[in-house]
């Protein structure tokens, strides 16, 4: 399992890569519920979301409107809100009905 920078999806090549290696899913968390785990980490290690809550916010609603297409390439989608072990669980479950398995 790899979890893919948010960034790195944009790209075509990175898209085309990730799927000649394995099956791939999108865990699809809503803006603000993103804002909000990023906002409880530092958030000085990620430039492009500015310093404060309100800019953190307000730049993931705009990079996740601008990604969401290359995000929805996947193979599935995912719901990735709850605890970890229910997204896990979701996961797992998306993936043993998969039918492209590399």
């Amino acid at each position: 399992m790899v979890a893919a920078g948010g960034g790195l999806v944009v790209d075509p090549a990175n898209r085309a890569a990730m799927r000649e290696a394995g099956v791939v899913f999108f865990l699809d968390v809503p803006a603000a519920e993103l804002a909000r785990r990023l906002s409880a980490t530092a958030i000085g290690g990620r430039p492009l979301l500015g310093s404060d809550e309100g800019a953190v916010a307000a730049r993931v609603r705009e990079l996740l409107d601008k990604r969401r297409s290359a995000y929805e390439e996947a193979d599935g989608v995912v719901d990735g809100n709850g605890p970890p072990q229910d997204v896990a669980h979701r996961l797992l479950t998306a993936l043993s009905t998969s039918l492209r398995i590399p």
